[in-house]
């Protein structure tokens, strides 16, 4: 099982700043293609999406002109793997938003963040660890609050309905 081989790139050349290896090749060479049809449609681009392809999900964000994108095994939780890239964007906006504009050439990046995300994976590696369980209960608990309160809104316009007619 492999998890989270991730990549960063520029959205509007397709130029990769970043990088993990992956004992996938597919997978490095979808992510690539991906990342280059960024340039093309940028930045029209949709800012968050999971592409599903035969063995593996591929998700991304982009901010600020960078993509973010993992690449992971079809039974890696999807809300997980967007805590993941939301937490590297953070962490890479932190340590180098101010650089990315200089990054003229592939992988630039590469030795500034790779310790930097090296952390973040083991981080979220197993799905079933307790902490990254707790994340997941804890964005399970945020949606059901937000229907909840969706739920009380279409009830209330129902009576406001109901009183309308008689």
């Amino acid at each position: 099982m492999e998890n989270l081989t991730t990549f960063i790139g520029r959205a509007d050349t397709g130029m990769l700043l970043v990088e993990t290896m992956t004992t996938q090749p597919s997978w490095r060479t979808q992510a690539k293609q991906l990342l280059r049809s960024f340039s093309d449609s940028y930045p029209h681009t949709p800012s968050r999406r999971s592409l599903e392809n035969d063995d593996c999900y591929i998700h991304y964000i982009i901010e600020a002109n960078v993509s973010f994108m993992t690449v992971c095994d079809k039974s890696y939780p999807k809300g997980l793997a967007y805590q993941f890239l939301e937490d590297v964007h953070q962490r890479f906006t932190q340590e180098l938003g101010r650089s990315i504009p200089t990054y003229d050439r592939p992988y630039a990046a590469q030795q500034a963040f790779d310790m930097t995300l090296d952390k973040i994976r083991q981080k979220y590696f197993d799905p079933n660890s307790p902490e990254n369980i707790a994340k997941m209960e804890k964005d399970i608990s945020a949606i059901q609050t937000i229907m909840v309160s969706n739920i009380q809104e279409v009830l209330k316009r129902g009576e406001k309905l109901d009183s309308m007619k008689t």
